[in-house]
């Protein structure tokens, strides 16, 4: 068939083009218990997650029922422009109120309502977008905690106790690799991965690296090229497409537009000062559809920039990447880093194993690695000439990391010989 052709499986992966045979199991033959991280038994079928980083703190049921009907609209917005988010819900009984923003992270953001007295009836509060100090806060979804508190007790909305982190299945999956176009349908917001590479191979690129998006179609675009955009691939038969998600708390809002910072730039800022919720108690039940990503911290919880280099060759131009390395003898040395220092101290506290590719296939792998790392390559069984290498970093925690380089694999006798 052509290269156009597509088939979604029942596990939001699909092969490009389709082949006769089904696709193995994600990408790397021998971490598929590392990989497997979307749902077989469909999309979400009930609520529940309990939140980010964190100790879970059960808690005891409110003492009385005062909130009902919590909403928030709209679900995206761009505080920028003036954008709000109106937080509405229902009081059975007089009350004093209290509406906090949270963040992915369960960090507090925002206070818009303060222990303030509301009557019975139909609320409707405002956030502006902007957290404590009145900066517009980063892209990222935030999700308000609404509680209502009278003589008689009190009650706590806390989206994340019964909501969030479930493991999602996009639909419909479709990627046009002339075009250069992957597509498919959530069935409600969701952070997101995709990920391409080759069946029974290695990993060779990220696409979306555990990004927002809002229910119903999204499209991707692609160049078809590997993570440092040395190599193209789609075309070849044994190219996969991945696309795994999990959902997000019910009302959350996503905010867009701030060109300032990232969410990664302003919570690494914010420090450890900044106060955060403690986990809400969940249905053991609910916690079995829980996708690992869904404890992690958000802005640390990606796929990981990986960095191959030679110290022992002679490497070629920074404007010349790709250029092959010119190796010669019978060994040579492979350093494997992550150049991002808070990333690397993240990665410290994991297991991961390094997996090496040459020519996409797998010939060796160093498990429970460490950074840097530095691998002794044997080069005698190879043929002279040039070979692609590629190393994966494959965490417990489901993050793959990936980077190729060209190689020129010269005879030491030729070397000699010239």
């Amino acid at each position: 068939m052509s290269a156009e052709t597509r088939r979604p499986t029942g596990c939001g992966v699909e092969t490009l083009p389709i082949s006769a045979r089904a696709a193995a199991a994600l990408l790397l033959a021998a971490s598929l218990t590392l990989l497997a991280g979307c749902s077989t038994a469909g999309t979400r079928t009930s609520a529940g997650a309990a939140g980010t980083p964190g100790t879970p703190a059960p808690a005891p049921p409110p003492a009385v029922r005062l909130l009902d009907g919590v909403a928030v609209q709209p679900r995206s917005f761009d505080p920028s422009t003036g954008g709000t988010v109106q937080v509405s819900y229902t009081l059975a009984g007089d009350a004093r109120v209290t509406v906090s923003i949270y963040g992915p992270n369960r960090e507090l953001v925002a206070r818009p309502v303060a222990d303030e007295p509301r009557a019975a009836g139909d609320h409707r509060e405002a956030w502006d977008g902007r957290d404590a100090t009145g900066a517009i806060v980063p892209d990222e979804a935030y999700y308000p905690v609404v509680e209502a508190a009278s003589v008689d007790g009190v009650d706590v909305y806390d989206p994340v106790a019964t909501s969030g982190g479930e493991r999602v299945n996009p639909s419909d999956i479709h990627f046009k690799a002339r075009e250069g176009l992957i597509s498919y349908v959530l069935p409600e917001p969701s952070r997101v991965l995709v990920r391409a590479g080759l069946d029974q191979g290695p990993m060779l690129a990220t696409i979306v690296n555990w990004e927002l998006r809002g229910a119903g179609l999204s499209t991707e675009r692609w160049s078809g090229r590997d993570q440092q955009g040395l190599r193209s691939f789609a075309l070849d038969p044994d190219a996969l497409v991945i696309v795994q998600a999990y959902a997000l708390p019910d009302n959350s809002a996503i905010s867009f537009g701030n060109r300032q910072a990232t969410y990664r730039q302003r919570y690494l800022a914010w420090g450890a000062e900044q106060p955060t919720r403690p986990l809400p108690a969940r249905d053991p039940g609910l916690e079995a559809i829980e996708s690992p990503h869904w404890r992690q911290p958000v802005h640390l919880d990606k796929d990981p920039r990986i960095v191959l280099s030679f110290p022992e060759a002679a490497e070629p131009q920074p404007d010349a990447p790709e250029e092959a390395v010119r190796l010669v003898g019978d060994r040579a040395i492979v350093h494997v880093e992550v150049p991002d220092p808070v990333t690397r101290r993240y990665l410290r506290d994991q297991r991961f194993e390094l997996v090496a590719f040459v020519d996409d296939q797998r010939v060796d792998e160093a498990e429970q690695a460490h950074l840097p790392f530095n691998w002794s390559w044997e080069l005698s069984g190879l043929e002279p000439g040039e070979h692609w290498l590629t190393v994966n970093l494959v965490t417990f925690r489901q993050l793959v990391g990936t980077a190729s380089r060209r190689v020129d694999v010269v005879a030491e006798q030729a070397e000699h010989g010239r």
